[in-house]
């Protein structure tokens, strides 16, 4: 350690250091060295003081010379020594170094160290778990490798002790210490001392401990258990395997047996997986997870009836794959004829339930399955000679609307929609078994099945449509329905669909809208050109063409709300110009009645009632900016719409949700999703 004192001394004054007047001399003076032994003559602290403010210069030689003075010949610090010249050289001032020789100390005796035979625990928090404890598995999270200390077993061992070592002090003396550091042992519970007190010997079975300086050993099973844990509604019990340790045993299957009996579980047991479970202890096999032993049995509730239909119901159809890997709708009707007494249903009978049981053998009762009733309609009847079936009255056509099972006459053209024909007009279901000509309509107020094509046709469809090859034109035609609608192919043409639209093969150039979702099987092309809007979904194989067409999709809009969101609109647009004409001649009246000039008529009556017209406006235009946020929040739904893109997209192809556009700039490769997420179109 060196210490300064801090003054700097300056050539012809004096300087006074620690009471020592230090005289001004021309000539050098050697500066005092002092030696300051400790009072064990085991350290040496160096002081350096200038005599002068002339100071001469010290060595190392002169420090050791010093030393020998004093005695000092052994544990000098040569690295000290040479600091104090380097440090007296840079500034002649007091200073004090520490330790400028160190002796050897001398080392004690020591006693014989323990030397522990078995692993002990010493962690107090362990410990005190170990008390609490029964079975070794109760002290989860404890190290599993602790030996087992049975009784007889000595547990430590105090080793032969060592002779204290002689140091040497700075005078290069023998340094000798009576002191002895004793190794202290106490037996503690479980276990007792040899005779000669040098070894712990445990006198019961259980796990060694040491709390500070006392051994014990702590009573502890090391079998094997289990726990058993039953679910809150009785139907499950499972069993959690604690294994054995250090040559503990499992229990049998017929203690685990035993002991799901005491715990309540009389019925569900799992015998076989019992048996297996108490051969694997034996084989060292000890399952990590719980293991389900016993199952409740659950009630089984009764089927209910159903009607067995013995027409096609669907009518959203997806095309028919062909051998040649074309799709189409030839084979496939929506519209099913039938002759009278003709089966048309039966009625499947219900099933009886079954009773369950609990673990504990509460019974849990079922419900029977409920009869389904023939939903007999117009023109069919139950069969006297059968209950359960229902046949028809009529020859006609059957369908099921949902609630009922009708048979309608029907009208059938066996040829073309043309001027043969004229405009067709009928209540119930149509079947064409030509195509419609362009400029002939069709309304009809069940399904329509057109077996060849429709041209630039109006067709107004209170049901579902199939039309098995295509509906074509020059973009004059529209198809309205209120069910389903099946195509061939589309080309030039609009459909407006309160249900789901299935295109065979492509669609061209075309206006789609369906509430519910548009699917496009056309392979390679689905769709190019036109708009494309649906509801919920609209699933493509490929939209587009490398000419970059351009291609509408959109999802997330109910078309039938915007019909009336437009309208609501208008009547706002409106209302809002009416008004602003209402309080453009308020204005007037009102300074022609400030004016000089007398105004024509009853100017005040007249004011008056423009007013009141103004309020009634302002509640209407109110009324008219509630109902269109309502039919907004109705018509555009984004959280589960989306556009499935099978194979691919090319540039040109614009998706839309709402009022969010993504234009494709480059081609991209199905499949791919694209949907709404925050406010962002993404593309998955």
């Amino acid at each position: 350690m060196l210490i300064s004192d801090g003054n700097k001394n300056t050539p012809g004054h004096l300087s006074r250091s620690h009471g020592r007047n230090i005289p001004q001399s021309l000539n050098a003076v050697q500066p005092f060295i002092r030696i300051e032994l400790s009072e064990d003559l085991m350290s040496a602290k160096l002081i350096i003081e200038p005599m002068s403010v002339n100071s001469s210069e010290i060595t190392v030689k002169m420090l050791h010379e010093e030393l020998r003075k004093n005695g000092i010949t052994f544990g000098v610090n040569e690295s000290k020594l040479t600091e104090a010249v380097s440090a007296w050289k840079k500034s002649k001032q007091r200073y004090e170094f520490d330790s400028v020789a160190i002796g050897v100390p001398p080392e004690p005796a020591k006693e014989g160290a323990i030397q522990f035979k078995i692993q002990s625990v010493t962690d107090s928090l362990k410990i005190n778990r170990l008390r609490e404890a029964e079975f070794f598995w109760q002290i989860g999270g404890l190290d599993s490798d602790l030996q087992r200390t049975s009784a007889g077993t000595v547990i430590a061992v105090k080793q032969k002790g060592t002779a204290s070592v002689t140091g040497r002090n700075i005078r290069n003396q023998p340094a000798h210490t009576k002191e002895l550091l004793k190794t202290l042992l106490f037996p503690g519970e479980g276990v007792y001392l040899s005779e000669d007190g040098n070894r712990v010997i445990a006198n019961i079975s259980g796990i060694t401990v040491q709390e500070n300086d006392t051994i014990s050993v702590l009573p502890i099973s090391f079998n094997g258990s289990v726990e058993i844990s039953i679910s809150p509604d009785e139907m499950i019990a499972s069993l959690l395997v604690h294994p054995a340790f250090h040559g503990g045993s499992m229990p049998t299957a017929k203690d685990i047996h035993s002991q799901l009996l005491e715990n309540g579980v009389v019925h569900g047991i799992d015998e076989k997986g019992l048996a297996e479970l108490a051969d694997g202890f034996a084989q060292g096999r000890i399952p990590e997870e719980p293991v389900i032993i016993a199952r409740g049995t659950l009630p089984v509730d009764g089927k209910d009836g159903e009607l067995k239909f013995y027409f096609n119901t669907e009518t959203s159809l997806k095309p028919k794959l062909n051998p040649d890997g074309r799709v189409d709708y030839k084979d496939i009707n929506i519209i099913t004829s039938v002759s009278k007494d003709q089966k048309l249903a039966s009625v499947c009978p219900p099933t009886k339930g079954v009773a369950g049981k609990t673990l504990t053998g509460g019974v849990l009762d079922a419900s029977d399955g409920k009869p389904a009733k023939l939903a007999a309609g117009a023109n069919t009847r139950i069969d006297p000679a059968c209950p359960d079936c229902l046949l028809s009255n009529i020859e006609g056509v059957v369908r099921f609307n949902g609630n009922s099972i009708e048979v309608n006459e029907g009208f059938t053209v066996e040829g073309n929609v043309d001027f043969s024909t004229g405009h067709i007009k009928y209540e119930k279901d149509v079947l064409v078994k030509g195509d419609v000509k362009s400029g002939f309509d069709v309304q009809c107020g069940g399904d329509l099945q057109v077996c060849g094509t429709i041209e630039d046709s109006n067709l107004t469809i209170g049901g579902s449509a199939l039309c098995r090859y295509g509906f074509i034109g020059q973009g004059k035609g529209c198809m309205t329905a209120e069910g389903n609608v099946n195509l061939g192919f589309i080309k030039n043409q609009t459909v407006r669909c309160w249900m789901s639209v299935n295109v065979a093969r492509e669609v061209i150039n075309s206006s789609i809208f369906a509430r519910n979702t548009i699917t496009i099987h056309g392979s390679p092309l689905s769709a190019a050109g036109g708009a494309l809007t649906a509801r919920d979904q609209i699933i493509v194989n490929t939209v587009g063409n490398r000419s970059g067409t351009k291609t509408i999709l959109e999802v997330g809009v109910d078309f039938t709300k915007t019909d009336d969101l437009f309208k609501a609109e208008n009547e706002i647009n409106e209302l809002k110009a009416n008004l602003a004409r209402l309080i453009k001649a308020q204005k007037e009246y009102q300074q022609l009645q400030t004016g000089t000039k007398k105004p024509p008529g009853n100017t005040t009556a007249m004011v008056s009632k423009i007013s009141t017209a103004i309020d009634r406006y302002k509640e209407n235009l109110e009324e008219l900016e509630m109902r269109k946020k309502a039919i907004e929040a109705i018509a555009f739904n984004f959280s589960r719409s989306n556009i499935k893109i099978n194979r691919g997209a090319f540039s040109g192809t614009l998706f839309k949700f709402g009022g969010r556009h993504l234009l494709l700039r480059e081609e991209i490769t199905g499949p791919k999703t694209v949907c709404l997420r925050g406010q962002e179109i993404r593309i998955f």
